[in-house]
């Protein structure tokens, strides 16, 4: 006999998994802080849903001022670039800013060149993609950034969680920037880039 499950089923699984993990976020919040003993589940759970999304709204403004901070840079030195570039899944420019993004499409931060255009292969610009922090959401680029790779690519961020460089794939054409590079010994990349190292290895590159 097949085991099944049904729409009902699945919906009682998740609202009983949604309701342990608010238990356990309350038990776990009161041992950290004493005082919210004082208050009732409601409040404390609200506090957390509060603060979970002050915390989201302060990393998407730290990502904005990532991009904004690199874009002035380039504007000051006088390198073309365009922000928010759509390519295909056959690494063909489709857009900018504004273009429908679907399943295999992906929005690029920033693409630096000369005469960048839709139908040109993101294989002929540089990319530069902007993590505020990296954990795995560098990956998001691999797929691509690996099959149609761009004269060079660059993933800036501001935080030191950039993943180690053999997995990232480092090379003279693939490098990682950060204003937090890891202490010492622990800074395996080969290519310590900082931010004041951008403009002239961007210049290098530019055709």
């Amino acid at each position: 006999m097949n085991a099944i499950i049904t729409n009902e089923d699945m919906l009682m699984r998740i609202d009983a998994t949604r309701v342990e993990q608010e238990v356990s976020i309350m038990h776990r919040l009161r041992d950290k802080e004493p005082a919210l003993i004082a208050l009732d589940d409601e409040t404390v759970l609200r506090l957390y849903n509060n603060s979970i999304s002050i915390h989201q709204g302060r990393m998407q403004k730290s990502g904005v001022l990532l991009e904004k901070t690199l874009a002035g840079l380039l504007r000051a030195n006088n390198i073309p670039f365009r922000e928010q570039v759509t390519i295909d899944k056959y690494g063909i420019i489709v857009g900018f800013n504004t273009t429908r993004r679907t399943k295999c499409y992906h929005v690029l931060d920033v693409v630096v060149g000369h005469d960048i255009a839709e139908g040109m292969s993101i294989e002929d610009f540089i990319v530069v993609s902007c993590k505020t922090t990296c954990r795995e959401r560098w990956t998001q680029d691999n797929a691509w950034s690996h099959t149609f790779p761009p004269m060079l690519y660059i993933l800036l961020t501001i935080s030191n969680d950039y993943p180690p460089p053999v997995r990232f794939g480092e090379t003279i054409c693939r490098q990682i920037a950060t204003c937090l590079p890891k202490v010492g010994a622990k800074d395996t990349r080969q290519f310590k880039l900082g931010f004041d190292g951008l403009i002239p290895l961007i210049r290098l590159n530019l055709a």
